[in-house]
């Protein structure tokens, strides 16, 4: 074992300095992020944006990343969403969880003549400033979960 952990060129010590080493760096972040899931606010320019997009939604809830993006988790509609922007403002996407009775039917249809007995697991449709709408799909079947991607028009990419 000695020759080993020599070979290796550590030892029990210097491992479990680095065990201590990533805890610490852990619990900051971790704590950042519980203090971000109770209120944080996010800039003046976020918010503003944020209400120029999503007029009438009140009770959102501000979420910044580790890219320095903010996201607001909120309902609209009875649906629940996330919509992201950059720190000054620019909106970046919009996800929003649907169930597979809201897909388009051109996309029900295209998964089930794909992807025959498969089920819907989850769907988001997913809004973003650099591509066409999609929504991003997970499917189960024969015990197996695979992810898809599809647009409006039921065009399938895996």
């Amino acid at each position: 074992m000695r020759q080993l952990r020599k070979q290796l060129g550590f030892s029990v010590r210097r491992l479990s300095m680095l065990f201590i080493l990533a805890a610490v760096a852990v619990i900051p972040a971790g704590a950042q992020k519980h203090a971000d899931r109770h209120g944080v606010k996010a800039p003046d320019a976020v918010q503003q944006a944020f209400e120029q997009n999503f007029a009438g939604v009140s009770e959102e809830t501000w979420h910044k990343m580790a890219s320095g993006n903010w996201y607001a988790d909120f309902s609209r509609d009875s649906l629940n969403a996330k919509a992201e922007f950059t720190a000054d403002g620019q909106w970046v996407a919009t996800r929003t969880a649907v169930s597979g009775a809201q897909l388009p039917d051109t996309v029900n249809s295209a998964i089930q003549q794909k992807y025959p007995g498969a089920t819907i697991s989850q769907a988001t449709w997913i809004q973003r400033a650099d591509v066409a709408p999609y929504y991003q799909i997970a499917l189960q079947q024969g015990g197996m979960e695979k992810d898809i991607l599809a647009n409006d028009k039921g065009t399938i990419t895996e």
